[in-house]
């Protein structure tokens, strides 16, 4: 059950990073 939960909240961290970073990269496009 423990495996279960850490690999749900990894694959969360690294979508949750990849929108942030796709976010970021836009505001750079945006402000640029």
């Amino acid at each position: 059950m423990q495996a279960v939960l850490n690999a749900h909240f990894h694959l969360d961290g690294v979508v949750h990073i990849r929108v942030r970073s796709q976010l970021m990269n836009n505001e750079v496009i945006f402000f640029h």
